[in-house]
This record gives C-alpha cells, sequence and structure tokens, in this order.
C-alpha cells in the first residue's frame, strides 16, 4: 500500500487541477502539501517527460491518473526517491485510488522513463520555450525575464524558484527578544538561522510548526518573509504619524508598523476583502496592538473621508512573480493579459494615494512582482501625472545590497534568498 501522504498529495493536487483549488489552502500533512507544492511547481516539465512516455495524449488521462504519474515522475527525476521505490508506490496508488488496471500503465510509463535516465530527453525551439518548459515557467514570464535579466540570471531566478522555499519568523519586539524566539523554534525543530538581512527576522525552512505552535496566536511572532518586512524600513514611520496602509491584508506590514512605532501612530488598515480584513484585525488583536484601525471597503472610495496622512504605504496588488517559490501554483494561474488590467490598477490606487497624502508626506508603493512595468514604470508614470511629487533615494533605510542604482528598493529572490520585492519612496512637496 503507498504511503498515505501520497495519496493525500494526489487528492490536492485533482483538487487544484479541476476545482482550482488554491494549494496553500488545502488541508494535509506537511509531508503531503510539500509533496504537493513540489509537483505543482515542476508541472510543465513533469508533463514533458510524461508525453515523452506515453503513447497517448495526456489531456485524456483521467485527472486522478494523471496526478498520480506527475508524483510519480517527481520522485523518480527530480526527488531523489529510489527507482524502485518511486514507481512502486505510484503503482500502488494507481491501483487503489483509479482502479487495479491502472497500475499496468503507470508501470509502464515509469519505467520507460527510468530506462531513459542517462539520457532524458531535451526540450526543442527558442531559447525561452526550452529554458520555460525545462524549469517548469509559462514561456511568457521567462521570455520576460530574458529580455529584462539576461539570460544567466534568468537561469538562476527559474533555479531558485523551483526550490523547497525559505520562510522567515519575525519576533515581535516586546513579547518576545529574538534570541528566545530562536530558542522556541529550536525547540520545535526548525533550526533556526539569523536572517543576514534584518535582525528581528529569523530563517526556517518549514512553517508547519510554527503555525501549529502558541507563537502566533499569543502574538510572540509572525511568519513574514523579510523582504515584505523591509517595505517598512523604507516607509521608516515614527511615533506620532498617521498612517494609511491602502491594501492591508493579511496584516503583516500594517502590524510591523505599530511595532515601529511602539504601537503610538494611527494606522488607518484598509482592505476590499472583507474576509481577509478579519486577518488584519486578528493579528493586531493577537499581537495586543492598539494603534490599528482595520477598515472593509474600497480605499479609493473611503479615502475621501479621511484626514490627511503623514505617510501612505501602497502594497499594490500584481502579478506575484517574485513569490513563485513559495506559491507554487501562482505561476499556473498568471498570465500576461493579466498585467494590463493590474496596471490600471496600480495607477488608480497611486492616484488615490496621492490624494491622501499631506503636504511634506510620502508614498510608499511596493510591489511581490519583479516586472518593471509594475514596478518602476509605474513610479515613473506616477510623477510624470503628479508633479508636486518626487522619487527620493532609500539610501540608509534598507541593506545596500538591495538599493538598486535608481535608488528604490528591490530584493530579488535569485540574488537575496528572499521574496522578492520592490519598493519606491516617493514625497509630496512642502506647500507655502
Amino acid at each position: 500500500m503507498a504511503d498515505e501522504f501520497r495519496a493525500e498529495a494526489v487528492q490536492q493536487l485533482v483538487r487544484v487541477a479541476s476545482d482550482g483549488a488554491y494549494a496553500a489552502r488545502l488541508p494535509g500533512s506537511d509531508e503531503a502539501r510539500g509533496l504537493t507544492a513540489s509537483v505543482l511547481r515542476w508541472r510543465r516539465y513533469l508533463d514533458f517527460l510524461l508525453a515523452s512516455a506515453y503513447r497517448s495524449r495526456l489531456a485524456k488521462l483521467e485527472p486522478r491518473l494523471r496526478a498520480i504519474l506527475q508524483v510519480g515522475v517527481y520522485e523518480l527525476v527530480l526527488g531523489g526517491t529510489p527507482a524502485h521505490a518511486a514507481v512502486n508506490e505510484s503503482v500502488d496508488l494507481a491501483k487503489s485510488l483509479v482502479r487495479p488496471g491502472a497500475g499496468r500503465l503507470v508501470n509502464g510509463v515509469l519505467r520507460t522513463i527510468e530506462r531513459s535516465m542517462d539520457q532524458l530527453p531535451e526540450p526543442e525551439g527558442a531559447l525561452e520555450e526550452r529554458l520555460a518548459i525545462r524549469w517548469s515557467h509559462p514561456t511568457w514570464m521567462v521570455r520576460r525575464w530574458l529580455q529584462q535579466f539576461g539570460e544567466a540570471s534568468t537561469r538562476m531566478l527559474l533555479a531558485f524558484n523551483n526550490r523547497v522555499p525559505v520562510y522567515t519568523v519575525r519576533a515581535h519586539p516586546v513579547r518576545l527578544e529574538v534570541s528566545a524566539l530562536a530558542e522556541r523554534l529550536e525547540a520545535l525543530g526548525v533550526r533556526p538561522m539569523p536572517s543576514r538581512w534584518h535582525s528581528e527576522y529569523l530563517q526556517v525552512q518549514r512553517t508547519g510548526p510554527v503555525v501549529r505552535s502558541e507563537l502566533l496566536t499569543e502574538g510572540k511572532a509572525a511568519i513574514q518573509d523579510v523582504a515584505a518586512g523591509l517595505v517598512v524600513n523604507v516607509l521608516s514611520p515614527v511615533a506620532g504619524e498617521r498612517v494609511l496602509d491602502m491594501c492591508a491584508a493579511p496584516g503583516g506590514k500594517a502590524t510591523r508598523i505599530a511595532h515601529v512605532q511602539g504601537d503610538g501612530g494611527d494606522i488607518v488598515a484598509v482592505d476590499l476583502n472583507s474576509r481577509r480584513v478579519r486577518l488584519v484585525r486578528r493579528a493586531a488583536q493577537q499581537q495586543g496592538l492598539n494603534s490599528i484601525d482595520v477598515r472593509a471597503g474600497d480605499v479609493t472610495e473611503l479615502a475621501a473621508g479621511f484626514d490627511p496622512f503623514d505617510a501612505v504605504l501602497l502594497d499594490a496588488p500584481c502579478s506575484g512573480t517574485g513569490v513563485l517559490s513559495k506559491r507554487a501554483d501562482l505561476r499556473w494561474n498568471r498570465h500576461e493579459s493579466d498585467l494590463a488590467e493590474l496596471i490600471a490598477l496600480q495607477d488608480r490606487l497611486l492616484d488615490t494615494a496621492a490624494r491622501a497624502v499631506k503636504p511634506g508626506g510620502r508614498i510608499v508603493y511596493s510591489t511581490c512582482s519583479l516586472e518593471r512595468d509594475e514596478n518602476e514604470e509605474r513610479v515613473d508614470a506616477f510623477v510624470s501625472r503628479h508633479p508636486e511629487f518626487e522619487v527620493r533615494d532609500v539610501a540608509g533605510r534598507v541593506p545596500e545590497p538591495m538599493r538598486t542604482a535608481a535608488g528604490d528598493y528591490a530584493a530579488q529572490p535569485h540574488l537575496h534568498n528572499t521574496d522578492g520585492a520592490f519598493a519606491a519612496l516617493i514625497v509630496r512637496a512642502q506647500t507655502g
């Protein structure tokens, strides 16, 4: 009988493929969720290998059988599982989850791939297509990255996105010192390492034990990538300031702003999604923060009723191409055609931020995208529309390796071993 976690992973893959479920929200053991994420990251390459060994069209396979084959090929080729175990476990899965006769098909396909392990087939065609198949990404992403970063950096980025991700945990600055957090994490068996980018953050390989512990519910720690936390460094809020967080859910940046202010500011945290607004409110309550006023609604409408703010954080909705290592299915749910709508929304939100900030105040525009047209080009377009604003250098606010030649903040996954993040500091001129 196949190990139970493999059966869990197959069921999760079927839900993602057939129902459009989000992999990160599916229940299951840590081992099953890890296998599901790995197969999703490598799905395009796995299907390429399957197509070389299966005599009919993959699209004709029933979803559960295709998922079993994907798991089997992943374990055989990429997962480090001994060949006999990868094949036998997949055959058992097919017999138990599909029908007894399906085991013969799975055995035949996997044995064909096993025999060619010393010389697996390679994708053909243009460079962007070859890289996209071999490193299991949409071709449109690879084409854009080749144009923006060049071949060597694109290869590094593709490889990074397919690794098991690294996470960071942030200590509550009052409730738990970083050293004490490290001891708690050690006791949970997750082997914390200091982040090279910020002293409040510890790097861990897995978050399941952290989520199941009391660290989060007691408000002593939060799971947040250090690249996202450094966006708040760009904002540099101080006690007494009024801050608007325009797209606040799930609340990681709003709570860190409150921590930096010593819970002594006035933060209005807005999000359009009423369900996700509850996450912001819960995070603030768990961490004992009283300075965050959480609102649900369209910030482009609500902002007209607010008094002007000293600082505005716009962490804008974006393509998310900087977080593909952690969101395994996101690469398959994004299309190049999505960018036009996202860019229009980003411009609209920036114009709202301009109306919300007082003279002499500042806006931080940030995304978790790697795309220039969602980042630098949006900032350039904004200051062209609003000459009363200028972009300031982030020197001294973020680690120098993450400061771009233009003076913006950019964390790049393949260079910094973090999520991708971008932020620009935009200041409104004083009047009078």
